[in-house]
C-alpha cells in the first residue's frame, strides 16, 4: 500500500485542481497574486 501513496497524492492533487480551475477560482488567486506582486515592489 506504501508503494502506491504518490499515485494516490497526484490523483488527489490534479482532482483538487480541476475542481478549483472549473470554480472560476484561476482569476480570483490571479488577481490576488498581480496586486500582492505590484505592492511588494512599489507600484501598487
Amino acid at each position: 500500500m506504501r508503494r502506491y501513496y504518490p499515485l494516490i497524492t497526484t490523483i488527489v492533487s490534479l482532482v483538487v485542481l480541476v475542481l478549483g480551475v472549473l470554480s472560476g477560482e484561476v482569476g480570483v488567486v490571479w488577481n490576488k497574486a498581480t496586486t500582492f506582486c505590484l505592492s511588494c515592489i512599489g507600484i501598487g
